[in-house]
């Protein structure tokens, strides 16, 4: 039988939250390539057509660029792929990756490191928050293939009070009495993490939090 070290983790957020999910994504290239083989293009055709179409569609996208949360007929969330990436950064900033022991743990974090549950919903008076607080929007400058170009970004934010529950599971080997990523390491990581945030536009210090409980189960 597999055996972990779980943790049970609360945060609070300290500053608004604001998605990072493109409100209606497009999935361009297989569109464009069903555009042109539609009209009986060859498959060089197709790419080339598909290529073109993927530019304007793109700057189109910019120019009207508007995010959101992920959600569900629960609430708004982010998934456990999230806190691990926001983990993986703390980890590779603070070189734990690095020296003695390193592969092991990375091998642990990649492979034998689980967040739990999958949907982590946003959290207010105990009770999921279903909808965004509101949209703000700020000037952005980007590269497109067409050229830089000045665009307004409309961003969904969830304001505070919010907050986040979720479990951590991590492997432990069979010849050891404790994992390779300890209990030091990951408080260590949410040290930092709380600093880098959670969602988007994290640039701007959107998504800082704090951790109000870390306990070891």
């Amino acid at each position: 039988m597999v055996k972990y070290e779980s943790y049970e983790i609360r945060i609070e957020f300290t500053r608004r939250v604001v998605g990072a999910l493109p409100k209606n994504p497009d999935v361009i290239d297989a569109w464009a390539q069903a555009r042109a083989k539609k009209n009986n293009r060859t498959e060089e055709e197709a790419r080339e057509i598909a290529e073109k179409i993927k530019e304007e569609v793109q700057a189109d996208v910019v120019e009207k660029s508007w995010v959101c949360f992920k959600s569900d007929s629960t609430g708004l969330y982010l998934e456990d792929r999230n806190i691990k990436a926001m983990l993986r950064e703390c980890a590779t900033t603070l070189g734990t990756f690095r020296g003695t022991g390193s592969v092991a743990k990375r091998q642990t974090f990649q492979h034998g490191l689980f967040v739990e549950p999958e949907r982590i919903y946003f959290m207010r008076d105990g009770k999921p928050i279903t909808e965004p607080d509101g949209q703000q929007e700020r000037a952005i400058h980007v590269m497109t293939a067409m050229g830089p170009r000045d665009s307004l970004k409309r961003e969904d934010y969830i304001d505070l009070p919010a907050s986040m529950e979720f479990r951590i599971d991590v492997v432990v080997q069979t010849d050891r009495k404790q994992a390779f990523i300890t209990e030091d390491i990951l408080r260590e990581w949410f040290d930092l993490g709380q600093r880098i945030g959670l969602g988007g536009s994290r640039s701007q210090q959107f998504g800082k939090f704090k951790v109000v409980s870390f306990e070891k189960v």
